[in-house]
């Protein structure tokens, strides 16, 4: 998990504003309150990602206008993630072929478009769309969410956040 705290002022900008308690309109009062201390805190479970690549790999570098991608020659990249970690095949790609591990032990193979490792806060976002549940925030857990899966019985797992 991350070593820093950095606080977090979510505004509602859209429709659900499920971790969004600040209306914009209410923007600078809310600042104001939380630079005095005056608010209520939410402490949020995070993930950290790493991506090994002993060949070619694709890993996501922000910009301000869209997402990049950067390549990668047998290097390691980490980013940490509030909501998820996801793993999908490229536009040319019809579907990939994905072997999950828990704890350095194999635990299952499918074929998908991709899989999704989401958070407690991540559960009400892509993970839910693709069809997962919904975790309570104060769990301390991990889904993982197969986008797409070509089998029937493929549905999502709740893991411990102990469990990596």
């Amino acid at each position: 998990m991350y070593e820093r705290e950095i606080p977090v002022l979510g505004v509602n900008l859209g429709k659900l504003g499920l971790l969004t308690r600040v209306e914009p309109q209410e923007v600078f009062e809310a600042l104001e309150a939380a630079l005095s201390g005056n608010v209520e805190r939410d402490r949020r479970m995070l993930l950290e990602c790493v991506l090994e690549s002993k060949g070619i790999a694709h890993a996501p570098r922000r910009t301000t206008s869209h997402e990049n991608w950067v390549i990668f020659k047998g290097g390691v990249v980490k980013s940490f993630a509030l909501n998820e970690c996801v793993i999908s095949k490229t536009a040319g790609e019809r579907m990939i072929s994905l072997s999950i591990f828990v704890d350095g032990e194999y635990f299952l193979s499918y074929a998908a478009d991709g899989v999704i490792f989401s958070t407690p806060t991540g559960s009400t976002a892509y993970s839910l769309s693709a069809g997962g549940p919904v975790l309570s925030p104060k769990t301390e857990a991990i889904v993982l969410t197969p986008v797409c899966p070509h089998t029937l019985f493929m549905r999502s797992i709740v893991f411990s956040s102990q469990e990596v």
